[in-house]
């Protein structure tokens, strides 16, 4: 059984991206800690040609080798349908439907996608009940990617909606799954958004590479904690559009 689990935790790793992928006027970069073997968290990034790339970000319904087996059904899913519909919420209704027919109904996914065009620097995405992505400016504001609807799997024939954003200059996106901000201390406090928002904020400023600022926080998470033993998987992305070939 350790030999079983061990072969599918290396397939598994193989399904996630071996690196970023080389975008002309950007950094990517994504990061995922499985809290057991294998997980239910998944990230891509999905060349569709014409100068467009689908970036996503899932959290799957429970732990472990089930979870690992949804993620992968789940990822099949969305390399199939990417080729043909370039709409996120299309996509989404699509992965819905297939996940609600060929699953329990206790088992779901949340997911974030997006669809960035880097000619027109327009990013089309759409939120199924995944935590909200941050859109962060070279001024320090921020908002929060909300359109969608409810997570994957849970209810037949639902509608995603799907908005837009205009990535500017020093603009960084930071989309991550639920074991960051749940990771709980000794008093169970979870470290939660607010403190995710003060290492995040705070962080952004000092770091130009997107490994750099997923590994402050990912950091900051499991400090927080104070356990070896992960909670939960956790999985972060970061985007970061380049100003005159540098970030900022």
């Amino acid at each position: 059984m350790q030999r079983e689990l061990i072969l599918a935790s290396d397939i598994q790793k193989k399904l996630l991206p071996s690196a970023p992928p080389d975008i002309a006027g950007y950094r990517v970069g994504g990061k995922n800690l499985t809290a057991f073997s294998v997980g239910g968290d998944y990230f891509d990034f999905i060349p569709l040609g014409q100068n467009r790339l689908a970036i996503c970000l899932g959290d799957v319904s429970g732990k472990g080798m089930p979870a690992s087996l949804l993620m992968s059904n789940l990822q099949a899913i969305l390399q199939s349908h990417l080729i043909h519909h370039h709409s996120p919420g299309k996509v989404l209704e699509i992965a819905n439907h297939q996940l609600f027919n060929n699953t329990d109904t206790e088992k779901f996914a949340t997911l974030f996608l997006g669809v960035l065009d880097t000619e027109t620097n327009m990013m089309n995405y759409s939120n199924g009940g995944h935590e909200y992505p941050y859109l962060i400016n070279a001024n320090g504001d921020c908002q929060r990617l909300q359109s969608g609807g409810l997570p994957l799997g849970m209810l037949d024939r639902m509608g995603y909606e799907e908005s837009t954003v205009d990535l500017k200059p020093g603009d960084c996106m930071f989309i991550y799954s639920d074991g960051i901000t749940d990771n709980m201390n000794r008093d169970e406090e979870e470290f939660a958004e607010n403190r995710l928002e003060e290492v995040l904020f705070e962080e952004r400023k000092k770091c130009e590479a997107p490994k750099e600022l997923i590994e402050k926080i990912f950091e900051a998470s499991i400090k927080h904690s104070g356990q070896k033993q992960l909670f939960d998987d956790m999985t972060a992305v970061v985007v970061i559009r380049e100003t005159n070939g540098t970030p900022i």
